[in-house]
């Protein structure tokens, strides 16, 4: 990790360039797209002031996710970055063709639970209970 005169600090999680600008409001921590260009920024996060992000915290994170996660631990937020996807999340995992008709038994169990939470909550929202019925029709 490198320090600049103008308060910003370089590192890499994940081989990603994460540069921290340190202001007196505020830290912001800025992810780079995989290019690794300053200023083109696919995730940019805004902490407050009493949150200090050191080489040995960038360190010990070892890939962008648990730069998301690490973050909003310490009460950063995300920020829109314009034509960026926002906040860093995991890729999809891919599903392995042996696994279809089990897919498809947990995507409807789990659109079945969701329409339970929905109609639950839409007819009482201080008293929604759907929960706590079975995930699993038949169970």
């Amino acid at each position: 990790m490198t320090s600049t005169p103008d308060r910003r600090t370089r590192a890499q999680v994940a081989g990603r360039l994460i540069v921290v600008a340190r202001g007196e409001k505020s830290e912001t921590v800025n992810v780079c797209t995989a290019r690794n260009e300053v200023g083109v920024y696919e995730t940019k996060y805004r902490l407050p002031a009493a949150v200090t992000v050191t080489v040995e915290v960038l360190n010990e994170l070892i890939n962008l996710v648990a730069l998301d996660a690490w973050v909003l631990a310490h009460e950063g937020v995300a920020e829109d970055v314009g034509s960026g996807p926002g906040r860093v999340v995991p890729p999809l995992v891919p599903v392995a063709p042996s696994d279809d008709a089990w897919l498809e038994r947990a995507q409807a169990a789990t659109e079945q639970v969701l329409d339970a939470v929905v109609r639950d909550f839409l007819r009482a929202p201080r008293t929604c209970t759907a929960l706590s019925t079975p995930c699993v029709p038949g169970s």
